[in-house]
C-alpha cells in the first residue's frame, strides 16, 4: 500500500512539474523574446540603462518582503488540512505587515531619489526613477501567487506566471516607442496577474477573519525573518546588473544584460522542479515522512542530471551561431554568453537542493546554497567583463 501510494505522489510530482515547466517556459519565451526586442531596439548603452533601473525596481521587493513569500508557501502546505482558522490569521497577520512595509519602503525611495540616481544611472530619463517606484509598489500583489503555490493549485498558479509576462510584452511593445521609461512602466502591468486567484483564495477562506490564533511573531522571528537574512545573497542574481553598472560603461552594461538575458532560461527547469519539490516536502515533513522526501528528492536530481548531460555540449557548439543569427550586434559577448549559460546549467542543482532543505525548514542549508551560487555568479560576472574590451 506504502508503495503505491508513493509511485501515485512521484506520478503526480511529475506532472506538477511538468505543467510548471510548460508554463515558466513559455513564460519566459514571451519575456526573453520581449528582451531581444527591445535590446535591438535600444541598443548597447540603452538597454544597459533599461536593464539596470529594471533589475534594481524589481529587486527591491526583497527588502520589505521579510521572507513572507516562502513562509506562506510552507504554513499555508502544513496548516491548510489540519488547521485552517490557524492559517487565516497567519495570512491576515502577514498581509498586514506587507502593506506597512511597502508603505515605509516607498517613502524612504523618495526621500533618497536623489542619492540613488546619481549612484546608479549615468544616463538616465528624468521619469525613469519614478516610473520605477510605480515597478516596485506594484509588487505587493505577488504575494497571492504564494498562497496559490502553497495550496498547490499549480494550474492556477502556471496560468499567473504566463499571463504576468504576456501583459508585460503587450504593453512594452508599443511604450518602448516613447523610450526607456516608458518601456520599464509596462512590468507594472504585469502584476494585474496576481489579482486573478483572489476569488479563488476567498473561497478557501484563506482571508477569514477567526478567533483562533496561532503564535504570527514566533513564526516571523524564528522562519520568516530568518529567511530573509538567509535569502539575502540571492538578491544578487537580480541586482547583479545594477552593482555591474557601478563599475563598468552602459555599452558594457549592456552587451552583459543582452547575455544575462540566457541566465534565467537555464535555470527554468530546476525552478520548476523546485516549485513544486517545496511545498511537497513541506507537507511530508509535517507529516514526519522524511524518507519520502529523500526519494523524492533523489528523482529529481536524476531527471535534472540528465538534461545538463544534454546541454552542455549545446551550449559550447552552437552559442556562437545562434548568437548570430538572432542579434549579430552582440557577437563580442560570445564569451560572456558561453560562460553565464555554462553556470546557469550547473547552479541548476543548488536551486533544487534550495527548495529541498527550505521544505524541511533547513534554513543554514539554504544560506549557504544561495550564497554560494550568488556570489559565484557576481565574481565570474565582475571578471568576464574586466577581461572584455567594450
Amino acid at each position: 500500500m506504502e508503495k503505491m501510494l508513493s509511485a501515485s505522489t512521484e506520478k503526480e510530482f511529475l506532472k506538477s512539474s511538468s505543467l510548471v515547466l510548460l508554463a515558466n517556459c513559455f513564460s519566459q519565451i514571451i519575456l526573453f523574446l520581449l528582451n531581444l526586442y527591445l535590446s535591438k531596439k535600444f541598443g548597447p548603452e540603452l538597454f544597459g540603462n533599461f536593464k539596470s533601473a529594471l533589475y534594481l525596481f524589481t529587486s527591491l521587493p526583497f527588502l520589505v518582503d521579510f521572507g513572507a513569500s516562502v513562509t506562506l508557501v510552507k504554513y499555508v502546505a502544513e496548516l491548510y488540512s489540519k488547521n485552517r482558522e490557524k492559517l487565516s490569521y497567519l495570512v491576515r497577520w502577514f498581509l498586514k505587515l506587507r502593506v506597512f512595509a511597502y508603505f515605509s519602503l516607498l517613502v524612504f525611495l523618495l526621500l533618497l531619489q536623489d542619492k540613488i540616481i546619481s549612484l546608479v544611472f549615468k544616463n538616465f530619463d528624468s521619469n525613469l526613477f519614478l516610473v520605477g517606484i510605480v515597478v516596485t509598489a506594484s509588487y505587493f500583489f505577488s504575494i497571492f501567487a504564494s498562497l496559490v503555490q502553497g495550496l498547490q493549485n499549480f494550474k492556477l498558479y502556471s496560468f499567473i506566471l504566463v499571463f504576468s509576462n504576456l501583459l508585460i510584452t503587450l504593453f512594452a511593445i508599443p511604450l518602448s516607442n516613447f523610450g526607456v521609461s516608458h518601456a520599464l512602466l509596462a512590468w507594472s502591468f504585469g502584476s494585474i496577474a496576481y489579482l486573478f486567484p483572489i476569488k479563488f483564495l476567498w473561497e478557501k477562506k484563506i482571508f477569514e477573519k477567526t478567533k483562533k490564533k496561532v503564535d504570527a511573531k514566533k513564526i516571523f522571528f524564528k522562519f520568516s525573518l530568518p529567511m530573509t537574512f538567509f535569502q539575502a545573497p540571492e538578491s544578487l542574481s537580480v541586482v547583479v546588473v545594477p552593482l555591474l553598472s557601478i563599475f563598468f560603461s552602459s555599452t558594457a552594461i549592456g552587451h552583459y544584460s543582452f547575455a544575462f538575458m540566457f541566465y534565467w532560461p537555464t535555470l527554468l527547469i530546476p525552478t520548476a522542479l523546485q516549485i513544486v519539490l517545496l511545498p511537497k516536502v513541506s507537507e511530508l515533513s509535517g507529516l514526519k515522512n522524511y524518507e519520502k522526501a529523500k526519494r523524492l528528492l533523489k528523482k529529481t536530481i536524476q531527471v535534472y542530471l540528465l538534461i545538463v548531460v544534454l546541454g552542455l555540449p549545446s551550449i559550447l557548439f552552437f552559442s556562437d551561431s545562434f548568437i548570430h543569427f538572432i542579434a549579430k550586434e552582440y557577437l563580442p559577448s560570445s564569451q560572456i554568453f558561453k560562460s553565464i549559460m555554462i553556470f546557469g546549467l550547473l547552479s541548476g542543482f543548488l536551486v533544487i537542493y534550495k527548495g529541498y532543505y527550505t521544505g524541511l525548514a533547513k534554513l543554514k542549508k539554504v544560506f549557504l546554497i544561495v550564497l554560494i551560487q550568488n556570489l559565484l555568479l557576481f565574481i565570474i560576472s565582475f571578471v568576464l567583463l574586466s577581461l572584455s574590451s567594450f
